[in-house]
């Protein structure tokens, strides 16, 4: 069986910002949670972050970069990238209009 590695894929405006990460498991484990807190404090500090009002995903971000609890599992990050996504996605079909569903 592979090893996990606790990485993220966030969409910026032209591009994806991927932050790979180390092994939860094997010889030398790093914790998931001290992981995913410093992808989201790399995250929320990079200049491609952000830029999208009222984005839920980019608040969580912040969030967990601020050290809120709740922020070091998987289905937490699957979450925060698959909103960010679509809402980047919606946001450019819109032409940049808020849709409301």
């Amino acid at each position: 069986m592979a090893k996990g590695l606790v990485s993220v894929r966030y969409t910026a405006a032209d591009e994806w910002v991927i932050f790979r990460g180390d092994p939860v498991s094997g010889a030398a484990p790093h914790a998931m949670a001290s992981q995913y807190l410093a992808h989201a404090t790399a995250l929320a500090t990079d200049p491609k972050f952000g830029g999208l009002k009222a984005c839920w995903a980019d608040e969580r971000i912040r969030d967990i970069a601020s050290g809120a609890p709740g922020g070091g599992s998987r289905s937490v990050w699957t979450t925060i990238v698959a909103s960010r996504h679509l809402a980047l996605v919606a946001r450019q079909i819109s032409g940049g209009q808020l849709l409301e569903l």
